[in-house]
């Protein structure tokens, strides 16, 4: 994109922002972004965003990939106590609505030992949610990826058809950015 994803704009606010509103709106406990430690730019956003650097999680791998910052976060021993799930979710997905992640929040809360993921058109995507023994799982350095992860514990697996394209789709590009970028945004919104 050539510029840090998180940090443009979505309507009013930035990208962040409105990832870290829209999950509390939707009523999670603990959020705690991972971060490449080298990226001072989203350190001070994050500061301006109401969190302590004791509150975000740092990835001093981020080159070997996304798995890696998940396992960090699996790792991380800052999380409140009282968690029974964790939501891995995608900091360039701000498209999905809050009705999908309220929806897959009950279905964790209503299906407690069950891996929750939306599934469009068939194939699952992000964000999932994880129950607790799950999540701590993912700290073992022999897992490859967490695809795999939940492949192997499909029986644990709960799928949730979701009429929301915003699931399977990322802001890898400056066009994907045009595509899902919110109306008001449109003409202000330039990379």
């Amino acid at each position: 994109m050539g510029s840090c994803k998180l940090l443009l704009p979505w309507g009013d606010k930035t990208i962040l922002t409105h990832l870290l509103n829209q999950w509390r709106s939707a009523g999670v406990a603990q959020s705690a972004p991972v971060i490449d430690p080298s990226n001072q730019v989203l350190r001070e956003a994050l500061t301006d965003a109401g969190f302590s650097a004791s509150d975000w999680i740092e990835n001093p791998s981020p080159q070997l990939g996304m798995f890696s910052s998940v396992q960090e976060a699996s790792r991380w021993t800052g999380w409140l106590s009282t968690l029974t799930h964790w939501i891995i979710c995608l900091g360039d997905q701000p498209h999905i609505q809050i009705s999908t992640l309220r929806l897959l929040l009950d279905a964790a809360r209503k299906n407690p030992t069950h891996i929750c993921q939306p599934s469009f058109r068939g194939h699952t995507a992000h964000p999932t949610i994880l129950p607790a023994s799950n999540f701590r799982e993912l700290a073992q350095n022999d897992i490859p990826d967490l695809r795999t992860y939940i492949r192997t514990r499909e029986g644990l697996r709960l799928r949730l058809a979701v009429e929301d394209p915003g699931v399977s789709a990322d802001l890898n590009t400056p066009e994907d950015y045009a595509r899902w970028r919110p109306k008001e945004c449109a003409e202000s919104c330039r990379l």
